[in-house]
């Protein structure tokens, strides 16, 4: 080829200059060229090949031979004897332009588009950062940090690289390469062990201060009544856990304690064409095995709700999620469920793979709307025709609910105004639903495993014009209460009372009295009327009256077995000075500040509770009402005051073995305090009057032996 031009220049001219290096075998299509091999292929080769050509003759030489000289000829008169038998190939359009190569090319675009469509965009400004192509995984700070940075690292550690080892040697070059160690995807998979052996360093230091503050106190001339008056720590024990977050408590007790009390409540068989209700979360994380795919998920999800709505005959289905705002009173037992870590996911299509710690990710209340959206996006298209029966799918979504109505085999989707609400939680929503449903259907069925959801449904069932059922538990432990033998068993007054008595004694938002379970806390509400009553006024408005508080306070005396006194401030000081050996101060009853903080979140919370038949609850700010914003954060309130007197919270003592502590040397006369007994010091001239004389003459404890002696 390289001598082409000076060997054959006429072929030269004809590929360089003319462009004769492809076949155009017709006139009448344009942009028809084919290569200069395959057109001999389809042509002369062809010939050659068959019967008549060289088919037969490959072992005759001399044949072969006549037959490759004569070649093109055969070929020319093979041609004309085919066109004079009419046997010529018609000219026939472009097959692109053939109807079923046109619906095939169709199909296959709108395929493309349909999994464009469904792929995560990469060139998409994602809130979060860096999103997985693969996974939708979005990238946690660290990881996103060391991803942008990897080139500009790199690039460092190869200048170090050929700095050290290559221009001055001061290295080795066989010397081993550290490694960069950057996070990727792959880290945020890995599970983190957490140890509870902080939180036992946490309790013990809590234990040794406790005990130092008393006997500083008593040194410093300050009553031990005052100083009990205070909490003694950076937070209130009684009411919360050693690492600080709220004591928690066992609600299913409290729901075992009103099922016993309601005596025959349990039912078999449902009355048809009733509405049920579903808590949507307690649906999804009671799946065992969790499909592959986010789009089986949903297949599976709306499944197992429309068969277990067809085995109960009703004809009305509600869906209800809960809203995840960003300041909400829940974030700190929404924090503690996910202490093992989260993991932010983002849902781009139906055959997206599901997430292998799945934990993680319904641990991410972003996580968790975003999946509610997706379930409203997949159902809506979804084929309910083929049921059987009149339908009714409600699907709550955000702050709006579309309805999905099959009837006499049309299906319509529609839009419910009103059903739309500002309610952050499922607990509530539902019943704003149930009152919904009521309207035509006679049998409201309530499916979730909370207790708050019963405590709530037993208080407001008699504003709903409906037979209320409570439907929990699964398998063989599924069981369906009839509210209404519930209440009638349980009376009015404690009915009314018991959004009021969950909230105080503990639920998700509120903490629990350390070592007051629910049944003791049910039943001493239960003694007095008066508590019922203040039970009752808990949450009517979302703020606390005086008068509830000063009730509350003596429950609160009764319930720690101090119901002779007046507040709680002397109900610790006694329950302190009784206990035979070293009481622990977290079961003391709390202070009388913390108990208000207290009391304040549980009305708080009651009060949500009390509003839940109301579309818009117009709650307002949780800010002072028990809790604070701290670093952007909802933080609960656990006191006012100051954790200890002024004087006692100077825990200064000193080390001195020699001398009388009459220098500033001496820490405890540098910062003008009297030593204590947590002092090292000797014959000291810094200790009280009261010490001295306690030194001189003792406390007295040996006098009795001594005059029988």
């Amino acid at each position: 080829m390289v001598n082409l031009p000076f060997t054959h220049p006429s072929c030269h001219s004809e590929l360089s200059v003319k462009g004769q290096w492809t076949v155009q075998r017709q006139s009448v299509h344009g942009f028809a060229s084919i290569a200069c091999d395959q057109a001999i292929e389809q042509t002369c080769n062809r010939d050659s090949k068959t019967k008549g050509g060289l088919t037969g003759l490959t072992q005759n030489r001399d044949a072969v031979h006549r037959w490759i000289l004569s070649q093109h000829e055969r070929a020319a008169i093979a041609r004309q004897c085919e066109a004079m038998a009419g046997k010529c190939p018609d000219i026939r359009k472009r097959k692109d332009l053939d109807s079923t190569q046109i619906h095939s090319d169709d199909k296959a675009v709108t395929r493309i588009i349909s999994t464009l469509d469904s792929m995560l965009n990469p060139f998409d400004t994602h809130q979060n950062g860096i999103v997985c192509l693969s996974s939708g995984t979005v990238a946690a700070e660290e990881v996103m940090r060391d991803l942008l940075t990897a080139p500009e690292k790199g690039e460092n550690a190869v200048k170090e690289f050929m700095d050290q080892r290559l221009l001055s040697q001061s290295v080795d070059i066989f010397a081993p390469i550290n490694k960069q160690k950057l996070k990727t995807f792959s880290d945020q998979a890995k599970t983190k062990k957490k140890s509870a052996a902080g939180k036992e360093v946490i309790l013990r230091a809590d234990k040794k201060l406790f005990s130092r503050l008393l006997i500083i106190g008593q040194s410093r001339k300050i009553d031990l009544r005052e100083i009990l008056s205070y909490s003694l720590g950076t937070v209130s024990y009684p009411l919360s856990s050693s690492d600080g977050s709220l004591a928690k408590t066992n609600k299913s007790s409290l729901m075992e304690v009103l099922e016993t009390k309601g005596g025959d409540c349990l039912v078999d068989k449902l009355p048809a064409n009733g509405a049920i209700l579903f808590d949507g979360m307690a649906v999804i994380q009671a799946i065992r095995s969790i499909p592959s795919t986010f789009g089986e998920l949903a297949d599976t999800i709306l499944q197992y709700i429309v068969k277990l709505a067809l085995k109960h005959n009703c004809t009305r289905i509600d869906f209800v999620i809960d809203r995840y705002l960003e300041m909400s009173i829940k974030n700190l037992e929404r924090s503690r469920r996910a202490g093992g870590g989260t993991q932010l996911v983002k849902i781009y299509g139906r055959d997206q793979k599901t997430p292998r710690q799945w934990k993680k990710f319904l641990s991410d209340g972003t996580n968790k709307e975003t999946l509610t959206e997706f379930l409203y996006v997949m159902w809506r298209d979804a084929d309910l025709t083929t049921v059987g029966k009149d339908l009714s799918l409600y699907i709550a979504h955000g702050d709006q609910c579309h309805c999905l109505t099959v009837m006499e085999g049309l299906q319509t989707l529609s839009a419910v105004e009103d059903l739309t609400c500002d309610h952050e939680e499922c607990d509530t929503r539902l019943f704003f639903h149930a009152q919904h449903a009521a309207k035509e259907h006679q049998t409201v069925i309530i499916k979730s495993p909370d207790t708050d959801v019963a405590v709530i449904a037993l208080s407001l069932q008699p504003d709903l014009p409906c037979r209320l059922y409570f439907f929990t538990g699964v398998g063989n432990k599924a069981r369906i209460i009839d509210l209404t033998k519930v209440s009638s068993a349980l009376g009015t007054s404690v009915c009314s009372a018991l959004i009021g008595i969950h909230t105080f004694s503990g639920c998700d938002s509120t903490s629990a009295f350390y070592g007051k379970g629910k049944k003791k806390s049910f039943s001493v509400a239960c003694e007095k009327k008066e508590y019922l009553t203040a039970f009752t006024n808990l949450g009517n408005r979302f703020n606390l009256d005086q008068s509830t508080f000063d009730v509350l306070s003596k429950y609160v005396c009764h319930l720690y077995g101090q119901s002779s006194a007046k507040t709680v401030n002397d109900a610790r000081y006694k329950a302190f000075c009784m206990a035979s050996s070293a009481l622990p101060e977290r079961s003391m009853p709390p202070t009388s500040d913390a108990l208000y903080q207290h009391c304040k979140r549980a009305n708080y919370q009651a009060a949500i509770m009390r509003h839940s038949l109301k579309g818009v609850m117009c709650a307002p700010s949780p800010f002072g009402n028990g809790w604070h914003l701290e670093d952007g954060e909802l933080t609960v309130t656990w006191m006012t005051k100051n954790p200890a007197p002024e004087s006692v919270l100077q825990v200064v003592h000193c080390s001195c073995k020699q001398g009388k502590c009459d220098t500033v040397r001496c820490s405890c006369m540098s910062a003008r305090l009297s030593c204590t007994d947590l002092c090292r010091c000797q014959n000291c001239a810094n200790v009280s009057q009261e010490m001295e004389e306690r030194d001189t003459w003792g406390d007295g404890s040996d006098d009795s032996d001594d005059t029988d002696e």
